[in-house]
């Protein structure tokens, strides 16, 4: 994950008190996500978060990809792919199987990479470290 806001830093958006933006038009902040296996790069995607909402952030990638939460806990984030928490999950997407694609923008020959909880887990929690 790459985290990147428009105005301001990162730090200040990581601390801004739940329902506070930093502004109405930029949402909280930009996520560029990475994935990773086999160490081959496989695919990035890039996803817009709105404001901080019992300490959780829902983001939103492009091209109708789905939705992912960050979950803040001090400076570390946790993101949390599938159905997102109670009161938080207006936009999970059965459709999409309660995960996410970060391929949605790209074009008809590629394939679509998904990413969604497995072994009939609803959620899966992955931790993170700045």
């Amino acid at each position: 994950l790459r985290l990147s806001v428009n105005r301001g830093d990162l730090d200040a958006a990581m601390r801004l008190p739940n329902g506070q933006a930093i502004n109405r038009d930029d949402g909280l902040m930009r996520v560029r996500l990475f994935v990773v296996s086999s160490g081959r790069l496989l695919k990035d995607g890039e996803a817009r978060c709105d404001r901080w909402g019992e300490d959780t952030s829902i983001c939103s990638l492009a091209c109708d990809g789905g939705t992912f939460a960050l979950r803040r806990n001090g400076l570390s984030l946790t993101l949390v792919v599938g159905k997102l928490p109670r009161g938080l999950d207006e936009a999970f997407r059965p459709g999409v199987r309660g995960g996410f694609s970060i391929a949605a923008c790209a074009g008809a020959d590629d394939a679509e990479l998904l990413l969604a909880p497995s072994g009939g887990r609803t959620t899966v929690e992955l931790g993170f470290i700045e």
